[in-house]
């Protein structure tokens, strides 16, 4: 009895007539399907999971020629440093007694130095999300960066006054600003619909 009812099954089966689709029918079909945005979560997780295929070129970089990974690391580099130079500053202040201006600008620079590199954290991720708006605001944000540099820069140059340690604050503004302007270059000269590899 299974038989006869899987014949009639196949009889049926036999019975539809053959129709051939159209030719563009599977582009068709992918083109009705709804489109995943990636979230920032999943780029976050492909960043760090993928392997990365690039190396540092400072020149390259300069001229436009470098991916957005290697734009966000420089950026990431650079907020380490920062955050180490905070921490370093920190714990060389701990018992440091503060009743001058000088004093008093000079244990603020942990502070300082914490902000500068939560700003490049966050420059960073604004260009992994790779917008238009997102590399916008990374580019403020070094202008921020800037602005924390020079004004900070000034006050510690100007509270310090002939001091042997005048040469160090100097170098260390003037190579933050430096930097700063990399930023900018680089930021300029990065095309903003690169795909993220």
């Amino acid at each position: 009895m299974e038989n006869t009812q899987y014949d009639e099954i196949i009889r049926n089966i036999k019975s539809i007539p053959n129709v051939c689709p159209q030719d563009n029918f599977t582009e068709q079909v992918m083109s009705n399907l709804p489109r995943d945005q990636e979230t920032y979560c999943f780029r976050m997780k492909k960043l760090i999971l993928s392997p990365y295929k690039f190396s540092i070129d400072p020149e390259k970089a300069l001229k436009g020629l470098a991916s957005i990974k290697e734009c966000s690391l420089y950026f990431i580099l650079m907020g380490f440093l920062y955050l180490i130079l905070g921490v370093v500053i920190n714990l060389g202040l701990k018992n440091y007694y503060h009743d001058h201006i000088v004093q008093k600008i000079i244990s603020f620079q942990p502070q300082v130095s914490f902000a500068i590199a939560v700003i490049l954290f966050i420059s960073s991720f604004l260009l992994l999300i790779d917008h238009i708006r997102s590399i916008k605001l990374a580019r403020i944000a070094i202008f921020l960066y800037l602005e924390i540099i020079i004004i900070n820069g000034l006050m510690l140059i100007l509270s310090i006054g002939k001091n042997p340690i005048l040469i160090s604050v100097i170098g260390l503004v003037g190579a933050s600003f430096f930097m700063g302007v990399f930023f900018i270059k680089m930021l300029q000269n990065l095309p903003v619909n690169q795909e993220i590899q």
